[in-house]
């Protein structure tokens, strides 16, 4: 038989197409007449949180459509977790009714849509004494279960124009071509960090719809993954990342690790705070921020830095492998802030994402890293790529700028034998000049980030977050605190206007709608 692929999303996972290559060989080995379409990760409502809920195989056939839920699951996960599998099937049930409500409006003849799950890993087929198992109704099959799974459907028992009813269900004008996630949960806005070649781990950049935070979502596919403990590995780069929270200059979980919500036992996910912190490639163009200044935040990084390469009692070190000027940043208060960790090493697991990352355009790689690839890198690679960051701050020609430049040499070898460990660079560059205990960053809006104290109209706000800017300024979260015990009493967004003339003007405007924002709800403009 002929076989038409109408993608409507990208699949979630790899579990999800290794269903759909399974269904689409299964109907070319067909012998018969007609087109069977196959739709992939049909959206067909949404849910509470705005994301759109999909079926994960719509098949349609000369005798009517079926409804399919893929899981990255076998049969023996029914003895234990039954209640997962009763509340997919209710879920797919649900599902395949309003398809065939959909549908009828086209063929008010039409039969009713069967739903099945889809088993893709353990037994080929889900058989126990010849017989398919079922739940709540819902048949469940292996991927050698095909035959019956839609034998239904390739029964012509009534003239059903299938390309029609595939043109129904298919929106076309949602159709994600580009096969990569928009939306996760409550986040939205997805921008892939990984290389594409890297299926296991997934790293993306996303904004939090219900507050606007930004974040980054390592988002893992079970299914991806050929090893029998691929959770365990999933969850130990997680662990890893938790027990490194003490440091200062790691950006702050946001989430802990835990299933996709309906993907339980398939993908998994955790993230980290996507700081606003201001990067070494702006700071160090601003003329405000003293040599002094420079000089502290340069020990406190290499300090910082030493400290994360220190093994622990455990025994593990922690691998940046991609500071630049733009992952290595200045926090509000001068402390350092490494971000970037799509890239990182991992102690006892194998990365967060891969090793085969394409490093030739990164200038701030070490020769060696630039060589042999991403898995050459250790802990003396971090500390060429983080000296060769410092040195853009030391540019004016100052004796002191030179100085620094002449210590930082000292990480900067070709050989990574012969590079200086952190601690003692910063150690010569303290005993070379007075170095102040704070970097004092210039206190301008343009620099502040989580966890900066602002003080205005005689109250104290912190900074939960960066929302977003624009042309006229930049827009925050801010805490108000308590003003004798600092504990956050409220919750409040608050925008700063860069340019005085059209700060005066949106002054106006706040003080007009903030005047009808406290009048009775009964009030109403005339």
């Amino acid at each position: 038989m002929r076989v038409e692929h109408l993608p409507c999303g990208p699949f979630a996972n790899r579990s999800e197409e290794l269903a759909y290559r399974a269904v689409e060989a299964h109907f070319r080995a067909t012998v018969g007449e007609g087109t069977v379409y196959v739709l992939t990760n049909l959206a067909h409502a949404l849910k509470p949180d705005g994301q759109p809920d999909e079926i994960d195989l719509v098949v349609i056939g000369p005798g009517g459509a079926t409804a399919i839920e893929v899981k990255h699951w076998d049969i023996g996960r029914l003895k234990g977790r039954a209640r997962e599998f009763e509340h997919h099937a209710d879920l797919i049930t649900t599902k395949a009714k309003r398809v065939a409500t959909r549908l009828r409006r086209l063929y008010p003849e039409l039969s009713y849509v069967a739903a099945g799950m889809l088993l893709t890993t353990g037994p080929k087929t889900t058989r126990r004494d010849g017989q398919l198992p079922s739940v709540r109704g819902v048949k469940l099959y292996g991927l050698v279960d095909l035959e019956e799974a839609f034998a239904d459907i390739l029964t012509n028992r009534a003239i059903i124009d299938t390309h029609r009813l595939a043109k129904e269900l298919a929106p076309y004008e949602l159709s994600v071509t580009r096969g990569e996630l928009r939306r996760l949960g409550r986040y939205a806005q997805l921008q892939r960090l990984s290389p594409a070649e890297d299926q296991f781990v997934r790293v993306y950049s996303a904004q939090d719809v219900s507050g606007g935070d930004h974040v980054t979502i390592y988002l893992y596919d079970l299914s991806a993954s050929s090893a029998s403990n691929a959770e365990n590995l999933a969850r130990r780069e997680f662990d890893t990342v938790r027990r490194f929270q003490k440091s200062p200059a790691l950006p702050s979980l946001v989430d802990s690790f835990q299933a996709l919500p309906d993907y339980a036992g398939e993908l998994f996910f955790f993230s980290t705070a996507d700081s606003a912190a201001t990067s070494i490639a702006e700071a160090s163009t601003d003329l405000d921020w003293t040599i002094a200044g420079r000089l502290a935040f340069a020990t406190a990084a290499l300090r910082e830095l030493s400290d994360l390469h220190e093994p622990t009692l455990d025994g593990e070190t922690l691998v940046h492998r991609s500071l630049t000027p733009e992952t290595v940043r200045v926090r509000s208060d001068g402390r350092p802030l490494f971000a970037g960790w799509r890239w990182a090493r991992l102690p006892k697991a194998e990365t967060i994402a891969g090793a085969g990352a394409n490093v030739s355009a990164d200038q701030y790689a070490a020769p060696e890293v630039l060589r042999s690839g991403l898995a050459t890198a250790d802990v003396r690679s971090d500390v060429y790529s983080l000296c060769k960051v410092l040195l853009e701050l030391f540019t004016d020609g100052s004796a002191e700028a030179d100085d620094a430049c002449v210590i930082l040499q000292q990480g900067l070898s070709d050989a990574p034998a012969h590079r200086a460990p952190a601690r003692e660079i910063a150690d010569a560059l303290t005993a070379e000049a007075v170095v102040p205990s704070q970097a004092n960053p210039p206190k301008s809006p343009l620099h502040w980030d989580e966890g900066a104290i602002i003080e205005w109209n005689d109250e104290r706000f912190r900074v939960v977050s960066r929302l977003g800017e624009g042309a006229a300024g930049r827009t925050f979260k801010l805490e108000q605190l308590d003003g004798q015990t600092d504990e956050p009493i409220g919750t409040f967004v608050g925008k700063v206007v860069l340019n005085p003339e059209v700060g005066e003007t949106a002054l106006i405007a706040y003080r007009k709608i903030r005047s009808i924002e406290l009048l009775p709800v009964s009030w109403t403009p005339r």
